[in-house]
C-alpha cells in the first residue's frame, strides 16, 4: 500500500509547524519536521530538537541524508507501520517539486497563508535594519524587478509586502502548474478553530478526526520544532498570536491590509480581511 506524503508548504512564520504536529499526531501518520534541512546538513540540534543527535534518533538513524530520491524510504523503514500519512513540513517549493513526479507515494499539499501584517513583525526581528534587511531588499527584487519602487524605497511595508506576495504566488504558481491535489488553511483560522480546521483537513485526507491530535503536545515527535512551542506544551493550551498589533503602527497596518497588490491575491484565493487577519471564512469583516 503507497503511503501518502503530505507537503506543507508556506512563507516561514505562517504557522506549518502547529499545524504540522496536530496532523502528524493521528494514529495512522507521522510527523517528519523539515526534512530539507536534515539533507542540508545541519547540526543535530536543528534537525531533531528532542534527540538532538541523529545517529540515536529513533526517526533519523541510519537515513542516508544525501540520497533525496530515497530519503522517505528510508524514514519509513524506522517508523511504526501503522503511519501511512507522513507529514513534511520542509515547507519551500524547490523542495517538493523533487518529488513531483516520484509514482511511489501519493502526494497531497496544504498551502498554509498567514496574513503579511503578522509576518512583518517576525521578519523585523529576524532582519533587523542594517546589512541584513538590505539584502532582503535585493532578494525580494530579484524575483520582482517590476516592483522595484516599493521594494527599494517603500519602507519596511513595501519590502514585507512583496516578499510575502513572492513566495505565496509561487506556491500557487507551483500547484496549479502541476495540476497538484490541494488545500489552502489560513493561521487565523487554525487559530480560531483547530478542531474545524483540522477536521476538515482530515476529511481531505480520508482519515478520522481524532480529538487528541489538537493536543499535539502529548506526543513524542522527532524531527524539527520551534523553541516556543516548548512554552506552550509545558503550558498545554494553545496560542493565537497578535504581537504584530502592538509592533506595526496603524498606518502601516492599514497600507498592508489595503495595498493592492495584497489585496488581489487574497481575493484571487477568496481569503476575506478581517481585524485580526485574512480568514477563508469570510468573518467579521473590516469596514
Amino acid at each position: 500500500m503507497k503511503k501518502t506524503i503530505v507537503y506543507v508548504v508556506s512563507t516561514n512564520y505562517a504557522g506549518s509547524h502547529y499545524l504540522s504536529l496536530m496532523l502528524g499526531s493521528h494514529s495512522r501518520a507521522a510527523y517528519l519536521g523539515e526534512i530539507r534541512q536534515y539533507t542540508l546538513g545541519k547540526t543535530d540540534e536543528r534537525v531533531c530538537y528532542r534527540c538532538k543527535d541523529t545517529t540515536r534518533c529513533p526517526l533519523f538513524r541510519d537515513v542516508d541524508a544525501h540520497d533525496i530520491p530515497q530519503i522517505y524510504e528510508g524514514l519509513s523503514r524506522n517508523l511504526r507501520d501503522s503511519a501511512d500519512v507522513l507529514i513534511d513540513n520542509s515547507k519551500l517549493v524547490s523542495w517538493a517539486r523533487n518529488f513531483v513526479g516520484d509514482d511511489r507515494y501519493h502526494k497531497r499539499y496544504v498551502h498554509v497563508i498567514r496574513d503579511p501584517r503578522a509576518l512583518a513583525r517576525r521578519w523585523d526581528l529576524r532582519h533587523p535594519r542594517g546589512r541584513r534587511r538590505l539584502k532582503q531588499r535585493w532578494g525580494t527584487l530579484r524575483r520582482n524587478p517590476l516592483a522595484f519602487l516599493p521594494i527599494l524605497f517603500g519602507g519596511r511595508t513595501g519590502l514585507y509586502a512583496h516578499k510575502w506576495l513572492n513566495t505565496n504566488r509561487g506556491i500557487t504558481r507551483f500547484l496549479s502548474g502541476y495540476d497538484l491535489e490541494h488545500i489552502m488553511v489560513t493561521y487565523q483560522d487554525l487559530a480560531r478553530d483547530p478542531e474545524g480546521e483540522i477536521r476538515r483537513l482530515m476529511d481531505w485526507l480520508r482519515l478520522p478526526f481524532e480529538p487528541e491530535q489538537l493536543n499535539y503536545w502529548n506526543f513524542e515527535h522527532h524531527g524539527t520544532q520551534k523553541k516556543g512551542y516548548e512554552w506552550i506544551g509545558g503550558q498545554q493550551k494553545r496560542y493565537f498570536d497578535m504581537r504584530w498589533k502592538e509592533h506595526l503602527t496603524p498606518a502601516e497596518q492599514e497600507w498592508l491590509a489595503t495595498y493592492p497588490p495584497v489585496t488581489a491575491y487574497a481575493q484571487s484565493l477568496r481569503l476575506t480581511l478581517t481585524d485580526d487577519g485574512r480568514t477563508r471564512k469570510g468573518r467579521r469583516p473590516q469596514p
